[in-house]
């Protein structure tokens, strides 16, 4: 293989892994311009590695698939690095698709599918626009969320009514505690706890059935 054919497979891999790192950064996103462009970069040198170290002198020997075999299964582990479990929500999982995205382009890079290279970067940016439209996202089933809010004496009366609902809540749990008073002068507490629609039940019970919890007020209810 000559030297210009390698420079412009590295050049075409690092230009991919550039602007899927650009867009990706641009939205706030944890994979960025470096780990995507490193990544590109890491695909294309296995891949050539690949193809340059089992090569013979009369060509017949070249295999780039040999290593370049391994990148799909390696670069799941930095991908699933990026991927975080919480509160029964998933995050990260386009980006750790775009790890996998850009390693993908790298290998075609390195094999010398420039013109594929090109076009999946191309059709990876239209996707990657278009899902951020507004009219795509008004499809989304949006999720129904309430608000419960409870007067208590003592501040740390809820604490232990509300941890196991930090554990089995499905979705973001926001919970808000401010202080206040009584007409009297005696100190009270206010929290407002917000939830999924599916986890109020849960919770109503277990403040109905305390005795720390002196008014309860429910926002957002389903009828």
């Amino acid at each position: 293989m000559e030297l210009s054919q390698i420079v412009v497979r590295v050049l075409v891999a690092l230009a991919a892994g550039l602007v899927v790192g650009i867009e990706r950064e641009a939205r706030g996103h944890e994979a960025g311009i470096g780990t995507c462009a490193l990544v590109a970069l890491g695909a294309v040198v296995f891949t050539l590695a690949g193809a340059v170290g089992f090569s013979s002198p009369d060509g017949g020997g070249d295999d780039p698939w040999r290593i370049a075999a391994q990148v799909a299964s390696g670069i799941g582990f930095i991908g699933a690095g990026t991927i975080i479990q919480s509160r029964g929500s998933v995050k990260g999982l386009t980006t750790a698709a775009s790890l996998w995205f850009v390693a993908g382009v790298g290998v075609a890079a390195g094999v010398g599918g420039l013109a594929l290279a090109g076009i999946a970067v191309g059709a990876a940016l239209v996707l990657l626009t278009v899902r951020e439209v507004g009219p795509i996202r008004a499809w989304r089933r949006p999720r129904r969320t309430a608000s419960v809010s409870v007067v208590h004496a003592d501040r740390d009366a809820l604490a232990g009514l509300l941890t196991p609902l930090f554990a089995d809540a499905h979705g973001q749990v926001v919970v808000q505690t401010e202080a206040s008073a009584w007409p009297d002068g005696r100190g009270r507490w206010r929290t407002t706890i917000q939830l999924e629609q599916t986890g109020l039940a849960g919770l109503v019970e277990r403040l109905q059935a305390s005795p720390a919890a002196l008014e309860l007020t429910i926002d957002g209810a389903e009828a």
